[in-house]
């Protein structure tokens, strides 16, 4: 939120989506210090909601451009200035910023947010040799959906809005955002993937068993993005990933199948 706050572009409407948090009132609590807007997704779905979660704030947005970006990335100060920028030189474009990584030692309290400190504590998440990278000056216009992340993305809403938004029936994680990408390649837009753009995501330790769960939800969205798109069942790069996704699941699978009967003489043990 300090990173959001403190931007240098100062015609800023901020919307803040929980996606059904254990810590509404904690949440209130922090919004209630800035210039925000809190919405909450009162779904009775299990699983996170991320592109539902999206659709809500931009039903809540007014401004021409919109920016999507997740609760753990840290914004540069200058980095909506930087979206709007890119966004009043050329049209029909949708502009994907390049995610860093923060290294996991840093100390979020000390933290200043300028791009120079920030990428100095970072290391770059996405890899695609395929991939031009563009600033202000120079912009390539992709066609490569396949790598479109929606981490930190924007939109001029009437591009956003003619797209009818995210596909909700995204659950879980993974897929929705190369969904999005593939549909923004259909409807005659192009993917600006840019470094001069930049987002910062602060990673956190995953339990085996949440992983098991986030890799059982990319299976079932690549799935569904097939039956949506059957087209894509010849998309080889889709058809490596659900076949990786498809082995680690076994695998997972049978780590936990073999786990469960210690887990349970634990919890007998415990209680």
């Amino acid at each position: 939120m300090n990173s959001i706050n403190n931007q240098t572009y100062d015609k800023i409407e901020t919307v803040i989506v929980d996606d059904k948090s254990n810590n509404a009132e904690s949440i209130k609590k922090i919004c209630k210090n800035y210039d925000v807007k809190y919405f909450r997704n009162t779904s009775n779905s299990r699983d996170s909601q991320r592109a539902l979660a999206r659709n809500i704030g931009l039903s809540r947005s007014s401004g021409e451009l919109v920016v999507f970006s997740d609760m753990d990335i840290i914004l540069p100060l200058d980095s909506i200035e930087r979206h709007v920028s890119v966004h009043s030189k050329y049209q029909d474009i949708v502009l994907c910023s390049q995610i860093w990584n923060l290294n996991k030692d840093m100390n979020l309290n000390e933290l200043t947010f300028t791009e120079e400190k920030l990428t100095s504590i970072s290391d770059p998440f996405i890899h695609d040799p395929s991939i031009k990278w563009s600033d202000l000056e120079n912009i390539y216009q992709s066609k490569n959906w396949w790598a479109f992340l929606s981490g930190n993305c924007s939109f001029k809403r009437h591009d956003i809005m003619r797209l009818n938004g995210w596909d909700p029936f995204f659950e879980g994680w993974g897929g929705e955002d190369n969904e999005m990408g593939y549909r923004i390649i259909l409807n005659g837009l192009e993917i600006v993937y840019s470094d001069y753009v930049k987002a910062f995501h602060i990673a956190r330790e995953v339990t085996p068993s949440e992983a098991f769960q986030k890799e059982k939800s990319v299976l079932k969205n690549i799935n569904y993005m097939c039956k949506k798109f059957p087209e894509l069942n010849n998309y080889d790069r889709l058809i490596e990933r659900r076949n990786q996704v498809k082995e680690l699941v076994n695998r997972m699978s049978q780590t936990e199948d073999k786990a469960r009967p210690f887990f349970k003489r634990l919890f007998k043990r415990v209680t």
